[in-house]
Protein backbone atom coordinates (compact mmCIF):
# COMPACT_ATOMS: atom_id res chain seq x y z
CA UNK A 1 0.00 0.00 0.00
CA UNK A 2 1.14 3.56 -0.67
CA UNK A 3 -0.25 7.09 -0.16
CA UNK A 4 -0.79 7.27 -3.93
CA UNK A 5 -2.87 4.08 -3.87
CA UNK A 6 -4.92 5.34 -0.92
CA UNK A 7 -5.49 8.66 -2.68
CA UNK A 8 -6.61 6.96 -5.90
CA UNK A 9 -8.90 4.47 -4.21
CA UNK A 10 -10.46 7.16 -2.00
CA UNK A 11 -11.58 9.16 -5.03
CA UNK A 12 -12.48 6.18 -7.17
CA UNK A 13 -9.53 6.35 -9.56
CA UNK A 14 -7.76 3.41 -11.09
CA UNK A 15 -4.44 2.62 -9.36
CA UNK A 16 -1.57 0.90 -11.13
CA UNK A 17 1.37 -0.32 -9.05
CA UNK A 18 4.86 0.35 -10.42
CA UNK A 19 8.11 -1.46 -9.96
CA UNK A 20 10.54 0.24 -7.60
CA UNK A 21 13.29 0.22 -10.22
CA UNK A 22 11.32 2.26 -12.75
CA UNK A 23 12.57 5.76 -13.42
CA UNK A 24 9.48 7.62 -12.23
CA UNK A 25 7.38 7.97 -9.12
CA UNK A 26 4.07 9.59 -8.26
CA UNK A 27 2.96 10.65 -4.80
CA UNK A 28 -0.31 11.49 -3.07
CA UNK A 29 0.22 15.23 -3.62
CA UNK A 30 0.04 14.79 -7.37
CA UNK A 31 3.81 15.16 -7.89
CA UNK A 32 5.23 13.16 -10.79
CA UNK A 33 9.03 12.85 -10.62
CA UNK A 34 10.89 11.56 -13.66
CA UNK A 35 14.54 10.53 -13.58
CA UNK A 36 16.92 9.29 -16.25
CA UNK A 37 16.34 5.62 -17.03
CA UNK A 38 15.21 3.01 -19.51
CA UNK A 39 11.75 4.47 -20.07
CA UNK A 40 11.39 7.62 -22.15
CA UNK A 41 9.15 10.44 -20.97
CA UNK A 42 6.69 9.61 -23.75
CA UNK A 43 6.50 5.99 -22.62
CA UNK A 44 5.90 7.02 -19.02
CA UNK A 45 3.15 9.48 -19.87
CA UNK A 46 1.42 7.33 -22.48
CA UNK A 47 1.01 4.50 -19.94
CA UNK A 48 0.16 6.75 -17.01
CA UNK A 49 -3.37 6.18 -15.67
CA UNK A 50 -5.52 9.14 -14.63
CA UNK A 51 -3.36 11.97 -16.01
CA UNK A 52 -5.82 14.39 -14.44
CA UNK A 53 -4.21 13.62 -11.07
CA UNK A 54 -0.86 15.12 -12.11
CA UNK A 55 -0.46 18.55 -10.48
CA UNK A 56 3.30 18.99 -10.46
CA UNK A 57 6.08 17.57 -12.63
CA UNK A 58 9.75 17.37 -11.62
CA UNK A 59 12.23 16.30 -14.28
CA UNK A 60 15.52 15.39 -12.63
CA UNK A 61 19.07 16.14 -13.75
CA UNK A 62 20.48 13.91 -16.47
CA UNK A 63 17.54 14.16 -18.86
CA UNK A 64 18.52 16.07 -22.00
CA UNK A 65 15.42 16.03 -24.18
CA UNK A 66 11.66 16.40 -23.91
CA UNK A 67 10.39 14.91 -27.13
CA UNK A 68 7.36 15.86 -29.21
CA UNK A 69 3.97 15.76 -27.47
CA UNK A 70 5.60 14.43 -24.27
CA UNK A 71 3.28 16.25 -21.82
CA UNK A 72 0.53 17.39 -24.18
CA UNK A 73 -2.96 17.44 -22.77
CA UNK A 74 -2.01 17.19 -19.08
CA UNK A 75 -4.57 19.85 -18.26
CA UNK A 76 -4.21 20.02 -14.47
CA UNK A 77 -0.43 20.35 -14.15
CA UNK A 78 0.37 23.62 -12.36
CA UNK A 79 4.18 23.57 -12.10
CA UNK A 80 6.95 21.98 -14.15
CA UNK A 81 10.58 21.96 -12.98
CA UNK A 82 13.13 21.46 -15.75
CA UNK A 83 16.72 20.27 -15.20
CA UNK A 84 19.92 22.12 -16.09
CA UNK A 85 20.90 19.19 -18.34
CA UNK A 86 17.97 19.76 -20.70
CA UNK A 87 18.91 20.91 -24.22
CA UNK A 88 15.84 20.36 -26.39
CA UNK A 89 12.09 20.88 -25.98
CA UNK A 90 10.26 19.13 -28.80
CA UNK A 91 7.27 20.17 -30.91
CA UNK A 92 4.02 20.45 -28.93
CA UNK A 93 5.79 19.15 -25.79
CA UNK A 94 3.45 21.05 -23.45
CA UNK A 95 0.46 21.46 -25.76
CA UNK A 96 -2.74 22.33 -23.84
CA UNK A 97 -1.22 22.24 -20.37
CA UNK A 98 -4.08 24.51 -19.41
CA UNK A 99 -3.29 24.99 -15.70
CA UNK A 100 0.38 25.90 -16.15
CA UNK A 101 0.88 29.53 -15.09
CA UNK A 102 4.65 29.99 -15.37
CA UNK A 103 7.75 28.07 -16.36
CA UNK A 104 11.49 28.66 -16.30
CA UNK A 105 13.51 27.38 -19.27
CA UNK A 106 17.09 26.85 -18.03
CA UNK A 107 20.13 28.24 -19.85
CA UNK A 108 21.06 24.75 -21.07
CA UNK A 109 18.09 24.64 -23.46
CA UNK A 110 19.15 25.29 -27.06
CA UNK A 111 15.90 24.65 -28.94
CA UNK A 112 12.18 25.18 -28.32
CA UNK A 113 10.09 23.42 -30.96
CA UNK A 114 6.97 24.35 -32.87
CA UNK A 115 3.87 24.64 -30.67
CA UNK A 116 5.85 23.71 -27.56
CA UNK A 117 3.63 25.91 -25.36
CA UNK A 118 0.58 26.18 -27.61
CA UNK A 119 -2.81 26.37 -25.95
CA UNK A 120 -1.46 26.84 -22.43
CA UNK A 121 -4.51 28.90 -21.49
CA UNK A 122 -3.34 29.97 -18.02
CA UNK A 123 0.27 30.75 -18.95
CA UNK A 124 1.29 34.15 -17.59
CA UNK A 125 5.08 34.07 -17.63
CA UNK A 126 7.83 32.16 -19.36
CA UNK A 127 11.51 32.74 -18.57
CA UNK A 128 14.05 31.80 -21.25
CA UNK A 129 17.53 31.99 -19.76
CA UNK A 130 19.63 31.08 -22.81
CA UNK A 131 20.11 34.28 -24.86
CA UNK A 132 20.79 32.19 -27.97
CA UNK A 133 17.96 29.66 -27.59
CA UNK A 134 16.39 28.86 -30.96
CA UNK A 135 12.64 29.47 -30.64
CA UNK A 136 10.48 28.17 -33.48
CA UNK A 137 9.26 31.20 -35.45
CA UNK A 138 5.50 31.07 -35.12
CA UNK A 139 2.88 32.75 -32.95
CA UNK A 140 1.76 29.21 -32.21
CA UNK A 141 4.91 28.34 -30.28
CA UNK A 142 4.08 30.28 -27.10
CA UNK A 143 0.46 31.34 -26.61
CA UNK A 144 -2.57 31.23 -24.37
CA UNK A 145 -5.33 32.30 -26.77
CA UNK A 146 -6.40 30.90 -30.14
CA UNK A 147 -7.93 33.54 -32.38
CA UNK A 148 -8.52 31.60 -35.60
CA UNK A 149 -7.62 28.14 -36.85
CA UNK A 150 -3.94 29.03 -37.32
CA UNK A 151 -3.76 32.34 -35.44
CA UNK A 152 -2.69 32.63 -31.82
CA UNK A 153 -1.67 35.27 -29.32
CA UNK A 154 0.05 35.39 -25.95
CA UNK A 155 -1.11 37.88 -23.33
CA UNK A 156 1.53 37.01 -20.75
CA UNK A 157 5.17 38.10 -20.47
CA UNK A 158 8.37 36.59 -21.80
CA UNK A 159 11.47 37.19 -19.69
CA UNK A 160 15.01 36.95 -21.01
CA UNK A 161 18.30 38.76 -21.46
CA UNK A 162 18.51 42.00 -23.39
CA UNK A 163 19.31 41.32 -27.03
CA UNK A 164 18.34 37.66 -26.70
CA UNK A 165 16.30 35.51 -29.05
CA UNK A 166 13.56 35.64 -26.42
CA UNK A 167 13.38 39.42 -26.86
CA UNK A 168 13.39 39.09 -30.65
CA UNK A 169 10.58 36.52 -30.51
CA UNK A 170 8.54 38.74 -28.18
CA UNK A 171 8.93 41.82 -30.36
CA UNK A 172 8.16 39.86 -33.54
CA UNK A 173 4.79 38.70 -32.21
CA UNK A 174 3.82 41.75 -30.13
CA UNK A 175 4.40 40.10 -26.75
CA UNK A 176 5.43 41.93 -23.60
CA UNK A 177 9.13 41.40 -22.86
CA UNK A 178 10.86 41.91 -19.52
CA UNK A 179 14.62 41.89 -19.17
CA UNK A 180 16.13 39.60 -16.57
CA UNK A 181 19.22 40.86 -14.81
CA UNK A 182 22.09 38.50 -14.25
CA UNK A 183 25.45 38.95 -12.63
CA UNK A 184 27.87 39.65 -15.44
CA UNK A 185 31.00 37.54 -15.53
CA UNK A 186 34.00 39.43 -16.87
CA UNK A 187 35.14 37.70 -20.03
CA UNK A 188 31.98 35.62 -20.53
CA UNK A 189 31.31 36.87 -24.06
CA UNK A 190 28.96 34.01 -24.99
CA UNK A 191 27.00 34.30 -21.71
CA UNK A 192 27.23 30.63 -20.84
CA UNK A 193 28.38 31.25 -17.26
CA UNK A 194 32.02 30.31 -17.95
CA UNK A 195 35.14 32.02 -19.23
CA UNK A 196 37.11 29.93 -21.72
CA UNK A 197 38.63 30.01 -25.20
CA UNK A 198 35.18 30.03 -26.81
CA UNK A 199 34.67 33.57 -25.45
CA UNK A 200 37.90 34.83 -27.03
CA UNK A 201 36.96 33.19 -30.33
CA UNK A 202 33.47 34.76 -30.32
CA UNK A 203 34.92 38.22 -29.74
CA UNK A 204 37.28 37.83 -32.70
CA UNK A 205 34.49 36.43 -34.87
CA UNK A 206 32.13 39.29 -34.00
CA UNK A 207 34.77 41.84 -34.96
CA UNK A 208 35.96 40.10 -38.11
CA UNK A 209 32.52 39.11 -39.41
CA UNK A 210 29.82 41.31 -37.78
CA UNK A 211 27.18 40.34 -40.34
CA UNK A 212 27.38 36.79 -39.07
CA UNK A 213 28.57 37.10 -35.46
CA UNK A 214 27.76 40.70 -34.48
CA UNK A 215 24.81 41.69 -32.27
CA UNK A 216 22.44 41.41 -35.23
CA UNK A 217 24.36 38.58 -36.87
CA UNK A 218 22.80 35.76 -38.81
CA UNK A 219 24.53 32.93 -36.93
CA UNK A 220 22.62 31.55 -33.95
CA UNK A 221 25.77 31.85 -31.81
CA UNK A 222 26.26 35.57 -32.52
CA UNK A 223 27.34 37.84 -29.69
CA UNK A 224 24.70 39.73 -27.68
CA UNK A 225 24.79 43.15 -26.04
CA UNK A 226 25.31 41.46 -22.69
CA UNK A 227 28.13 39.46 -24.24
CA UNK A 228 29.79 42.64 -25.46
CA UNK A 229 29.56 44.12 -21.96
CA UNK A 230 31.03 40.96 -20.45
CA UNK A 231 33.80 40.72 -23.03
CA UNK A 232 34.96 44.33 -22.68
CA UNK A 233 37.85 43.60 -20.32
CA UNK A 234 39.35 47.11 -20.17
CA UNK A 235 36.26 49.31 -20.50
CA UNK A 236 37.38 50.74 -23.84
CA UNK A 237 34.91 48.92 -26.03
CA UNK A 238 35.19 45.46 -27.52
CA UNK A 239 38.46 44.87 -29.39
CA UNK A 240 40.82 42.03 -30.19
CA UNK A 241 42.81 43.14 -27.16
CA UNK A 242 39.93 41.87 -25.01
CA UNK A 243 40.17 38.45 -26.67
CA UNK A 244 43.89 38.42 -25.91
CA UNK A 245 43.23 39.42 -22.30
CA UNK A 246 40.76 36.55 -21.92
CA UNK A 247 43.34 34.10 -23.26
CA UNK A 248 45.87 35.44 -20.75
CA UNK A 249 43.28 35.03 -17.98
CA UNK A 250 42.65 31.42 -18.98
CA UNK A 251 46.37 30.69 -19.03
CA UNK A 252 46.81 32.65 -15.78
CA UNK A 253 49.25 35.05 -17.41
CA UNK A 254 47.48 38.14 -16.08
Amino acid sequence: DSPAQAYAEKDGFKFVAIDSDKNWKFDANGVLTISKGDLSINEIISDFPNKELIKHIIIEEGITEISAYAFSGIENVETINLPNTLTDIGDYAFLSCNSLKNINIPSSVKNIGDGAFRGCNSLEEIVIENPMCVIYESNGTINNIQLLEDEYMYTGVIRGLKGSTAEIYAKTYGIEFAEIKTESIKGDANCDGNVNMADAVLIMQSLANPDKYGVDGSDETHITEQGIANGDMDGNGLTNADALEIQKKILKLS
